[in-house]
This record gives C-alpha cells, structure tokens and sequence, in this order.
C-alpha cells in the first residue's frame, strides 16, 4: 500500500514535518531549531539508524526552520540526496549569521564531496512526487530577475501542498504554511479545503488581524479541517496568537498546538498528551505537551486519516480545558 506517513513534530520554537515514504526513505518539510535549543529529530535519526532522506526542504533562512538540518548534516552515516532552500533575502545579502553561515558551510561541503544535491528555489514547482502524491511549492510564484526582495524573509516563506499526484493539481490534501502571512497563503490557494494546515508562523500569521478577520479567512478563503501549530510553550512572545485560534475554531477549523501554549494555562507542568511518546518519537527537553507530535496518513484509497490517537487528545482537552481557546463553538451569522 503506497502510503505516506506524515509526521507533524515538536520541536519546540520551530517547524519539522517527517514523511515517510513507502519504500522506507524519507522527505523533510523544515527540520527545526538547533540541537542547543533541544530539538529531538537529529537524535532521532541517528537511533533510527540514518534512513535515507531523499529531500529536504528550508522554507525560508531562519534557524528554527533549518537548525536541525544542520545536526543531520555533520552526520557523516546520515544520508542526504537533495537539499532544496528557498533563495532569499537573507540568503542572497552577505551578513549571514553565524547559524546560518554554518548551515551554508555543511551544504558546501556535502555538495562538494557529492553526497548531497544542493537546490536554490525561486519558483514554483513539483518538490518530489511518486504515482500517487505530489509535494508542490504554490508560493512565492517566482524570484527570479527579482532584485529587492523582501528583508522580511517569512513574507517569501514557502508554501507546500501535498495533493494527488493524477492528473492536473488537484484538491491540497495537506498545506505548510512556513511563516508567511494568511494573504500570500489565501492567494495561493483560494477557497480551498485541505485536512491538514500546519502553521502558519506558530499560530501568529503576519499581519496580525483579529478574531472576525481570522474567522473571513478561515470562511471566505481556506477553509481546513485541522490546523497543527508547532509551538515553545516557553517563548516568551506567548503564542500561538489566541485570536488565530478562536478565529479557527469560531469556524469549525478544529486546532492542534503542539505543546501547551501559555495563554490556556501558565501554571501546569505535565503533559495534556503524550502525543509524541504515543508514537514513539522524541520530545523537547523541558517541553508541556498538549497534542505533541501529531500524525496523519495518506492513502491513494482511503485519502487522509488521523492515527489512532486523535479522538482521545480531542476528548481530553475538552475534559481538562473547556475554556480553551480552541474549544470555541462555531458561530454562524
């Protein structure tokens, strides 16, 4: 059965999405912050043996989007056949930081002893695709012959879809996000249905609006079923942005935050889920989970599915937190 195994991580202040392949390879969508800032997923791997990692992709050139590819990188038993990041400002200007100037540096060097293909995207396209599902870069359209981009570099963030692979481009089964705003994510996919969305921004899209305007963008433009949001219950910025959860759930988008955000309970200490532990991937030091990692399927038959835990982490946040932002009842007009 060619499934694809979707694995939304918690790393903290950051984004990792795993897929597993079919054939047991993998492909990356972000792979989180630096191991100092106690992201598990390069740890992970290792025990895991170093499966092959036929690609993975850099949204945008912040270090909480490519700090654990950095990890895996220096990795010399870890295998890695491409490496695909968007072009942007911060990596076109000269005054890289030093995470970023290591990331760079561990790129050249794979690429120069050819154990890894290096990619600077500036366009739309077909990320990687078997025949039954497609990753597709939707936004930025293009950069190329662009010479001011923005220094904002969220607001050039990728934009991914997991969709079919027959035919034209179909339904989104799945959107990342990356940190670009709900506009630039609305416009690319206008009045579209995926399951999944993942972010964006950790639940704090650019822009900021409040509640009615999340709620018109949830309606009127993208309308998920599930949003995951990959959040460090210790930042001290407090997301995710409560008016993006009510806004979702105001519109029957049910939401996931990875660890247990401050502004439902700044005093508890243990878990809400152990969703990371349930199967059986690592977790953050220090981290409160609310749902943890989450996972989801997707079957060329019987399309996206949850795992099987999903019902019980839903049931108990209603049981511990019924005030929850997330636990808003649609409204209708």
């Amino acid at each position: 059965m060619a499934t694809w195994q979707i694995t939304f991580w918690d790393v903290g202040q950051g984004d990792a999405t795993d897929i597993r392949l079919p054939d047991g390879s993998h492909v990356l969508i972000d792979a989180g912050p630096s191991l100092k800032q106690g992201n598990p997923l390069p740890a992970w791997f290792l025990r895991m043996g170093s499966p092959l990692i036929r690609l993975s992709v850099v949204t945008h050139s912040h270090e909480d989007h490519f700090g654990g590819l950095t990890a895996l990188c220096r990795e010399s038993a870890q295998r890695i056949e491409r490496v695909a990041v968007m072009n942007d400002s911060l990596l076109r200007g000269g005054n890289h930081s030093a995470a970023l100037q290591s990331f760079l540096r561990t790129l050249a060097e794979r690429k120069a002893d050819g154990r890894t293909k290096v990619e600077l995207l500036d366009s739309e396209g077909t990320l990687y695709a078997d025949s039954d599902f497609r990753l597709r870069l939707v936004y930025p359209k293009c950069l190329l012959g662009s010479e001011k981009l923005p220094t904002n570099v969220n607001l050039t963030s990728m934009v991914i879809v997991l969709e079919s692979a027959k035919g034209t481009p179909q339904m989104p089964l799945v959107v990342w996000g990356g940190d670009n705003s709900l506009r630039h994510i609305g416009e690319a996919l206008p009045r579209q249905s995926p399951f999944v969305l993942m972010g964006p921004h950790h639940g704090h899209p650019e822009g900021r609006p409040k509640t009615p305007q999340y709620r018109k963008f949830f309606k009127e433009q993208l309308n998920p079923k599930h949003v995951y949001v990959s959040v460090e219950r210790r930042y001290q910025s407090a997301l995710p942005d409560p008016y993006y959860i009510k806004g979702a759930a105001f519109s029957g988008v049910r939401v996931c935050c990875s660890q247990l955000a401050t502004n439902c309970d700044s005093a508890r200490g243990c878990d809400v889920f152990e969703g990371s532990a349930m199967i059986g991937v690592d977790k953050p030091q220090g981290s409160v989970q609310c749902r943890g990692a989450m996972r989801i399927y997707a079957d060329p038959r019987a399309g996206v599915r949850f795992d099987e835990n999903q019902s019980t982490f839903e049931r108990l946040v209603r049981e511990l937190y019924p005030d929850a932002p997330c636990n808003r009842k649609p409204q209708t007009r």
